[in-house]
Order: structure tokens, then C-alpha cells, then sequence
């Protein structure tokens, strides 16, 4: 197995305060090779096959490779705050 990942088939009032449109891992032997921007691009095309218009996407402030992967893919940064029940600073990003 190379990589997981989860689609929400909606963004829910609930989903867009503590959560996410779409997540995704990569095994860490196999990280750095490009699978995650990948799996990410692949994820985003099927939510638009769903109707998503918007997907959110989040990562800790401090994984700055989640993050370029997210930009790789069209995200904006949309806000950054602290995250009590995560224990870390999440970055928020919204693809259109």
C-alpha cells in the first residue's frame, strides 16, 4: 500500500469549522516521491465529480511538506489558528 485517502461527499456546517473536505497519507518509506501530491490531485478531481465547488484542506502549521503539497494543488491559505482539541496550529486552505 502506497497511500490512503477519505472524501467527504460534502462540506458540512460542522466539517468547515473543526474539519475537511478531503485526507490523505502517504506510507513514510515512500514520502517525498510525489504520491501525495498525486493521491491529493486524484481525491480533488472525484470531489468535483461530486458537485464539491469547494474543497477544504488543512494541515499543522508546523508540516510545512503537507502544506506545498496543498499549494502544488491550488489551495489558499485561508486562515491559521490554534487548535485545542489537536494540541497545534492548523493552517486552513480553500481550493475553488
Amino acid at each position: 500500500m502506497v497511500a490512503l485517502r477519505s472524501l467527504w461527499h460534502r462540506l458540512t456546517d460542522a466539517l468547515r469549522q473543526v474539519g475537511e473536505s478531503i485526507g490523505y497519507g502517504v506510507r513514510l518509506s515512500l514520502r517525498g516521491r510525489g504520491f501525495g501530491t498525486e493521491v491529493l490531485r486524484q481525491t480533488m478531481h472525484k470531489a468535483r465529480t461530486l458537485g464539491q465547488l469547494e474543497i477544504l484542506l488543512t494541515c499543522a502549521n508546523e508540516n510545512a511538506h503537507a502544506a506545498s503539497i496543498i499549494l502544488r494543488n491550488g489551495g489558499q491559505l485561508l486562515s491559521q489558528h490554534w487548535d485545542q482539541a489537536r494540541g497545534e496550529t492548523v493552517q486552513r486552505y480553500l481550493n475553488r
